[in-house]
């Protein structure tokens, strides 16, 4: 293969399913079948970040997928009320992002992003 290697594949574990289909198919409006199969929209290209945490106690191994959703505080409350819950959030970083991370009922980490029209929305530099 010549170039950069494409995201082509997810998988989101969970030792129950009924629950996640039916948390991320709320959450998210994802139509997913009695295989748990599912597609979804992709931004092209998407962006990525390896990111750097300070050493911890225990070894943080973990791959967060962020989607883009209008409004992040909004979309922390319906993670709550579909049986997840809530990390941190929502966060402006100004001239940067406004982010939240929800637990899906199985524990995982998902990300959201403010996203409008296609686009992240970047805060304004001025605002906190």
């Amino acid at each position: 293969m010549s170039g950069p290697a494409p995201l082509v594949f997810f998988d989101i574990a969970a030792s129950e399913g009924e629950q996640q289909r039916a948390f991320y198919a709320g959450m998210f409006d994802w139509q997913i079948g009695d295989d748990m199969r599912f597609s979804i929209d992709a931004q092209a290209p998407m962006q990525a970040l390896l990111r750097v945490e300070a050493e911890h106690d225990v070894p943080i191994r973990e791959c967060v997928l962020y989607f883009g959703v209008e409004d992040v505080g909004a979309a922390l409350d319906k993670a709550k009320d579909l049986g997840g819950g809530v990390d941190f959030g929502p966060m402006s970083i100004p001239g940067m992002i406004t982010l939240g991370l929800a637990i899906d009922p199985a524990g995982n980490r998902v990300g959201l992003v403010h996203w409008k029209d296609g686009a992240m929305v970047i805060p304004p530099a001025g605002e906190a």
